[in-house]
């Protein structure tokens, strides 16, 4: 459990980093609804290697996981147990914001995905979207850098169908305390937090022993 803690904080990390130092914003696509229904189109993945970069963790082994880029998707995949990997979106930060992630895993595959939404002001704290494979559950939680420490703060929602490898949207709104969580464009899940939140770059990571995610649209919408 520590091992994985330790894990889950070098994404955090890392995906802070690597998203500060990416290139200027790509101009989106024509403007469009999101899938959870809210704003003006901010940013949309082209998925040609420059709006979303592939990022090895520090002391990860290099041969346990890998970033593919495909004409129209990316995939991260565990080669060996104990492998991670994380790519940071290409977006400007922003405090309040809806996004949706369209994705699917290989059959077999048993790793968590985390979806790092924001962070606190201060920089400890962040919201991450668990997907854990195995279990075809996802779960939020707030992770606490400094005390490598992971609370829930929703219940595990199931993710039907998750292993057979079909194409699931999760669907994320923050704004201001309210976090809302979508899946295939229906609300599952609202959590309620007054803390004062950073404008952050969302970003991707995943950890665990085999599998892949290919991840074919990410969007991110202004809200109102």
């Amino acid at each position: 459990m520590l091992a994985r803690v330790l894990v889950v904080a070098a994404i955090a990390a890392t995906l802070v980093a690597c998203g500060s130092r990416l290139a200027p914003v790509a101009t989106p696509s024509p403007s469009d609804r999101s899938a959870v229904g809210v704003g003006t189109l901010l940013y949309e993945a082209r998925f040609d290697g420059n709006d979303l970069r592939g990022s090895r963790l520090a002391g990860a082994d290099p041969s346990a996981s890998e970033v593919i880029y495909g004409p129209a998707w990316i995939e991260l995949r565990i080669l060996k147990p104990r492998g991670e990997t994380a790519i940071a979106f290409n977006a400007p930060p922003r405090q309040n914001y809806a996004g949706d992630v369209e994705l699917s895993v290989s059959p077999g595959s048993r790793f968590t995905l985390y979806w790092g939404l924001r962070g606190a002001v201060g920089g400890d704290l962040q919201y991450l979207l668990g997907l854990n494979t195995a279990q075809q559950s996802m779960q939020l939680t707030l992770f606490d850098r400094g005390l490598g420490v992971q609370q829930p703060v929703s219940k595990p929602m199931p993710v039907p169908g998750l292993q057979t490898g079909r194409t699931v949207r999760l669907g994320i709104v923050l704004d201001g305390g309210r976090a809302l969580v979508y899946l295939d464009g229906d609300e599952i899940a609202q959590v309620v937090d007054g803390r004062t939140w950073a404008p952050s770059i969302p970003s991707l990571g995943i950890v665990g022993d085999d599998g892949s995610v290919r991840i074919t649209r990410v969007r991110y919408w202004e809200l109102p």
